[in-house]
């Protein structure tokens, strides 16, 4: 345990990779974007009504299924040596989940109410 302590207190990737720590990449930040995959099944479920509203609904369930099945991922980024410029592909899918989601919460209210 010591021996990966001293092999990563230098700022090499090589050491990153010898210890385990996961590496900041678009790569690495692709699984953070599928999150953002079930908004066009909920604006299709909104435009088309009935059963649509499955699809959403479906997408949620296989991804649990396939969060269960192939389990979580235990690579963490060393926190200390990890600059923060380095994280733009971790942060963007959440500033644009938080952009989409309100707009999407008022299209999804618009015809509930107006109806």
């Amino acid at each position: 345990m010591t021996q990966n302590v001293a092999e990563s207190s230098h700022l090499g990737a090589g050491a990153a990779v010898r210890s385990g720590a996961l590496e900041p990449s678009f790569r690495n930040a692709l699984p953070h974007f599928l999150a953002l995959a079930v908004f066009p099944f909920v604006i299709n479920a909104a435009i088309h009504g009935g059963w649509w509203i499955a699809l959403p609904l479906a997408f949620y369930w296989i991804a649990s299924l396939f969060e269960a099945r192939l389990g979580e991922d235990e690579r963490n980024m060393d926190p200390e040596h990890t600059p923060e410029d380095r994280l733009f592909w971790y942060k963007l899918p959440v500033w644009m989940w938080a952009v989409l989601w309100p707009v999407t919460l008022v299209f999804l209210l618009f015809p509930a109410l107006a109806g």
